[in-house]
């Protein structure tokens, strides 16, 4: 196997190759079975440069698969229409077509172009197309240590990737990337905008209806762990989460943001300073723990405006069958703290029956949920109090 460093992997090759030749009528080809750098490794490596008679220099590379981190890539093929080599390394490439199988976006189709002037080097990104729909453009530039630049998502039309997922919809979403890499550290900003969203899994516990609404996440990956900050607004539509639904307005709209913290590999997420607002119905700081199996444990303390309101939305739907499922509650300005923790349960399978209890600090509902919020898929218990708070 054949180590070269990450930042050499085509120069390395054209310029152990030809650096020093004259590139006379013809091809020259070269055939690699197996070559690695420091975060990536290849498979049936090929690269051929040819030029014809009254024609520019022809580039093509390709290799059978190319693992990056995690992420596969398969049937990898890359072609320079112009290409241009110097002494010094130095290599300039127009009319270029990349084209390849990932395991996440499926069949990927890239037309694109880059000049590499040493020690600097920038690549042009005119159009990639993916399978299931949707299209970037952008630029990237940067040198042998660090590189940033600006990706922009056209329309993403979300039919494909939620039928790939196994579930039913349609909608689109736009919007961009911007990326900063440095080293081991990498750092990210999504701003993705949608409208007229459906979605429904198979089972329908999850959907939602003419959604539309902007999400803002900045990322920061360092080694092995990860951590971000986010903003989900939606601002119209409708949204089931069994069994809770909840209607969005210009007048009403959601309001969702929060730290992230963890390791993907654990995949385990801590959530912090977690804020969800909606105007008429509460105002809510909170904490939680996210695992592979759903949300652990979720903490909210907040105020409301409308207990009446509060309980038909949040409340009502965990009681049917209680006693408690069809209270006539009026209050305003009320303080009120939840928290809700569970283990694993598959939905369908019951669990504790609901009851009704008293606290401390006014009524307190605490029922042994049959089904956990749909939200974390999870059984176990659940506190809410409440109290008088001011306007």
């Amino acid at each position: 196997m054949l180590n070269l460093p990450r930042s050499n992997f085509v120069v390395g090759l054209m310029g152990a190759l030809l650096i020093g030749h004259a590139l006379a009528d013809g091809r020259i080809e070269l055939s690699v079975r197996r070559l690695a750098g420091d975060l990536w490794r290849a498979q049936g490596v090929r690269l051929a440069l040819r030029q014809d008679e009254g024609r520019a220099p022809r580039l093509e590379l390709g290799a059978r698969r190319l693992q990056l981190s995690d992420r596969i890539l398969t049937g990898l093929r890359l072609h320079c229409g112009r290409f241009q080599l110097f002494d010094n390394g130095d290599n300039h490439c127009q009319a270029g077509r990349l084209t390849l199988r990932d395991s996440l976006a499926g069949q990927v189709d890239a037309r694109l172009a880059w000049t590499r002037d040493l020690p600097r080097w920038t690549l042009r990104l005119e159009a990639l197309r993916l399978e299931r729909g949707g299209e970037l453009a952008g630029r990237l530039a940067g040198d042998r240590t660090s590189a940033s630049g600006r990706l922009r998502l056209r329309a993403l039309p979300l039919q494909g990737w939620l039928t790939a997922a196994g579930w039913s919809g349609a909608g689109a979403v736009h919007g961009r990337l911007d990326l900063t890499l440095a080293g081991a550290s990498q750092q990210g900003t999504l701003v993705l905008d949608g409208e007229k969203i459906d979605f429904s899994d198979p089972e329908g516990l999850r959907a939602g209806e003419a959604l539309a609404g902007r999400l803002r996440a900045t990322l920061h990956r360092d080694r092995k762990r990860l951590q971000g900050q986010g903003r989900l607004t939606l601002n119209s539509g409708h949204l089931y989460l069994d069994p809770l639904y909840f209607s969005f307005d210009d007048a009403h709209p959601l309001s969702l943001s929060g730290r992230l913290a963890g390791e993907p590999a654990r995949g385990r997420w801590r959530i912090t300073q977690l804020q969800l607002e909606q105007p008429g119905l509460l105002k809510a700081t909170g904490e939680g723990l996210l695992t592979p199996s759903g949300l652990e444990t979720l903490v909210l303390d907040g105020r409301t405006r409308s207990l009446g309101r509060l309980y038909r939305v949040l409340l009502q739907p965990w009681l049917i069958g209680t006693a408690a499922d069809d209270l006539e509650l009026d209050g305003t300005a009320l303080r009120f703290s939840a928290r809700a923790w569970g283990r694993p349960l598959r939905r369908g399978r019951s669990g504790g029956q609901p009851g009704v209890g008293s606290g401390r600090a006014g009524r307190s509902v605490a029922p042994e949920l049959a089904r956990g919020p749909s939200l974390s898929n999870r059984a176990g218990a659940a506190d809410a109090r409440f109290g008088s708070g001011r306007r």
